[in-house]
């Protein structure tokens, strides 16, 4: 790869773990039929199920019927994601086709086929053929909230990366001033912690440190975070991380792996070398809001937990920009081949 656009320090890393690269080219590489034939042994079928850019037929679909996940019941590949592929040939006729062989619970996430009037009404009668009351009242559900985490997923790559919990999620009262909060009673101290729309500052936290919850302020994205502020409240942190977890009270910095979910804090070189000593690294690679370059890839590579990485749709884009042009994907990817044959052929 001697004249290739991807510099050699990026592919040599790429080449030291190929799962990342591969991960990528078989989501995002446009695979005519005769390549999918020819390396059908070497793709990541889960994620050729989601791949947009394909130029999706009848003919593919027919020939690896086998290998598509319509229903969510291969466990390694994931919950159906081939239901929510919006590069399909989606129509009437298409989804008759394979009626029999869709998740229809999943199937009725897909946004594209709900905002198209005609399709969504078949879905709808077809629907209840293939679910039970239980499946209903949950499509109820996706109904009203229109639309659901993966169909997030397939428009806003970074959702990959964000954690849903009720614990993330504020409930409590519209406080936007403290005068409103001191003024209340009872104050609900967990809540108010996960409240973004207060004026947070280190000197309120400092203030109020006796009454905030610290495991919920880790979601909260309206405060100024830093590591002065962590290390400021470190002991608080970590107090009320190990009280509000059952699963491993002996990780005291297991409120990292919390603040991890949070985009508002600044996950850059400066900050995690400040905290590499607390850092889970395990939770840091499935980070899609840090600033990813090949210098922090190198720095921590012997850190990284690299199958959280595969998933991470925030790494190549950031790290390794020349891998949105299709040449060097194929480029790369007829490397990572090549290689792995000669490894073979060396056994």
């Amino acid at each position: 790869m001697a004249d290739s656009i991807l510099d050699k320090r990026k592919t040599d890393f790429l080449l030291r773990h190929p799962e990342l690269a591969v991960n990528h080219i078989c989501r995002y590489y446009p695979f005519s039929f005769e390549e999918l034939k020819e390396y059908d042994n070497e793709l990541l079928w889960w994620k050729i199920d989601l791949n947009h850019y394909i130029p999706w037929s009848y003919e593919i679909i027919d020939y690896f019927i086998d290998k598509f996940d319509f229903n969510g019941k291969n466990e390694y590949y994931g919950p159906g994601f081939f239901c929510l592929n919006y590069g399909l040939p989606w129509s009437i006729e298409f989804i008759k086709r394979y009626e029999t062989l869709w998740d229809w619970n999943i199937l009725m996430y897909n946004l594209k086929l709900r905002r198209n009037p005609e399709i969504y009404e078949y879905m709808q009668q077809t629907y209840l053929k293939y679910t039970t009351p239980k499946d209903v009242k949950q499509a109820n559900k996706i109904k009203s909230f229109g639309g659901s985490d993966y169909d997030l997923r397939e428009n806003y790559p970074e959702i990959d990366n964000f954690i849903f919990t009720s614990e993330s999620l504020w409930h409590g009262k519209p406080y936007t001033t403290w005068e409103e909060v001191e003024n209340d009673t009872p104050i609900d101290w967990d809540e108010i912690s996960k409240n973004s729309f207060l004026p947070w500052s280190i000197e309120i936290i400092d203030k109020y440190k006796y009454s905030l919850n610290f495991r919920n302020l880790c979601w909260n994205h309206g405060v100024p975070w830093s590591t002065e502020l962590i290390f400021k409240f470190f002991v608080r942190f970590q107090e009320s991380a190990i009280l509000g977890c059952d699963e491993d009270t002996t990780n005291k910095n297991q409120f990292l792996g919390i603040l991890n979910h949070n985009p508002c804090f600044p996950w850059n070189m400066k900050n995690i070398r400040e905290l590499e000593d607390y850092i889970p690294f395990d939770e840091l690679s499935f980070n899609y809001y840090a600033e990813w370059s090949i210098d922090l890839l190198e720095y921590y590579e012997d850190k990284w937990d690299y199958p959280n990485m595969v998933s991470n749709q925030g790494i190549i884009p950031k790290a390794f920009p020349e891998l949105s042009q299709f040449e060097v994907m194929k480029e790369l990817w007829l490397e990572i081949l090549k290689r792995k044959r000669n490894a073979k052929q060396k056994l």
